[in-house]
């Protein structure tokens, strides 16, 4: 229990220090990108706004796939509670044929699920059990950090899309 504990403080600081790397990187470039002419010349500058904005269009694409999936987790998730009904044995089943998702268009039937208790990997290869309404909210929460972190680099983008536009103009105006 201890050693699981101990697990999930570590995946949770892992996360932490992930989420700062992240955020760090993003105020590296913004505070690069907010200084005009540091030492470069504006042609340079032009381009590695270019790339950055081009990094973080492929990012929030990648977030946007992720999003969906968390999506479709939530959907079946409350799927299967809405389908919960009580066992003999006083477990937690699913009686009715179901189809199962395992792969973007492929479905198992499955019949007699045990649902009651369901196993979250919280890290470093430790699953705990939790029930579904449990995993359920576990999974809006992830949901509003994912929405959090969606929005800040939106408006990370907006702020680098803003600083190419007045570079473009300077750059008209020098007819580089």
């Amino acid at each position: 229990m201890n050693k699981r504990m101990n697990d999930q403080d570590d995946m949770q600081g892992n996360k932490q220090k992930e989420s700062n790397k992240k955020t760090d990187s993003l105020n590296k470039t913004d505070s690069f990108a907010a200084e005009p002419g540091a030492g470069q010349g504006i042609e340079a500058e032009y381009q590695e706004l270019v790339n950055q904005i081009n990094t973080i269009q492929q990012e929030l694409e990648m977030l946007n796939s992720q999003r969906n999936e968390l999506e479709r987790s939530i959907e079946l998730l409350g799927f299967i509670i809405s389908k919960h009904k009580k066992g003999e044995s006083g477990e937690t089943k699913i009686k009715d044929d179901t189809l199962i998702p395992i792969a973007s268009g492929i479905y198992a039937k499955a019949s007699q699920i045990d649902t009651s208790k369901l196993f979250v990997n919280v890290g470093k290869k430790v699953m705990v059990k939790k029930s579904p309404e449990e995993t359920l909210e576990l999974l809006k929460k992830r949901r509003q950090e994912f929405e959090g972190y969606e929005e800040r680099l939106k408006d990370f983008y907006n702020s680098l899309a803003n600083q190419l536009n007045e570079i473009e103009n300077l750059m008209r105006q020098q007819n580089v």
